[in-house]
């Protein structure tokens, strides 16, 4: 009787056995997953950390190629076929960011706009020196812009009034859309919300001849303004009556 008592233990005793290894054979192959986890998740992160770098390093390559592409610009300020003001654009890498001086004359007003940005997709203001309607030198802290006693807090996409340019260029070369906000050194306030955009390939005539330029939108609130580039350089900016042309060299 014992005998076969256990001898009918035995199947169960073989169950328990069995179960007992595929335990052990599970906790194995948790660590084991646990592991592999571990180290695809850190090489992932390492992964995103790279991807990110490397848009960086785009940007910074595209702003400064828009840099060294309005070195020295000069546009006419047309209105009903009449030049009624110049505006002249020179930039010039400086350290690990760029330098600008921007003269805008009109009939009735002048302006002259040095300022300092990173080179990154907003070209994102470091410091300014402005003559004209506003006048001062300024800084930017922890992004606030500090000019005399005003203070005007910077958000994290906001693109200086002219480097809309080198900012534009910056992207037609990245072949993307833009959402930014924008400093203006004439009244010194933000206009919010803008985006930039590509539209199509369009023949326009500049001076004396047709070009093929890629055509862009500025929305800026209610206003839409078309931007014509070629060879990556605005050639005409449009604005509701008035037109900046490209002067030829």
């Amino acid at each position: 009787m014992k005998l076969i008592a256990l001898l009918a233990l035995l199947p169960f005793t073989q169950d328990a056995d069995d179960l007992e290894a595929e335990q052990k054979k599970a906790a194995v192959l948790d660590e084991q997953i646990a592991g592999i986890q571990d180290k695809s998740s850190r090489l992932c992160a390492q992964k995103v950390q790279d991807r990110n770098a490397s848009r960086a390093r785009v940007a910074t390559i595209a702003a400064q190629l828009a840099v060294k592409a309005y070195a020295n610009r000069e546009y006419a300020l047309m209105a009903k076929g009449k030049e009624i003001g110049r505006l002249k654009l020179t930039s010039k890498l400086d350290g690990d960011g760029a330098a600008f001086e921007d003269e805008f004359k009109r009939d009735d007003a002048a302006y002259t706009m040095k300022f300092r940005s990173a080179l990154d997709g907003y070209f994102t203001l470091r410091s300014c020196d402005l003559t004209g309607k506003v006048e001062g030198k300024g800084d930017v802290r922890e992004g606030v812009l500090t000019l005399g006693e005003r203070k005007i807090r910077l958000t994290p996409t906001t693109v200086p009034f002219f480097a809309m340019f080198r900012c534009l260029t910056a992207q037609s070369m990245l072949k993307a859309p833009l959402a930014y906000d924008t400093l203006t050194f004439f009244g010194l306030d933000i206009r919010r919300d803008g985006t930039l955009r590509y539209i199509e390939k369009v023949k326009i005539r500049i001076g004396e001849k047709d070009v093929e330029a890629a055509k862009w939108l500025a929305e800026d609130g209610e206003a839409q303004y078309p931007i014509y580039l070629v060879d990556g350089v605005i050639v005409k900016f449009d604005t509701q009556d008035e037109a900046l042309i490209l002067q030829e060299k």
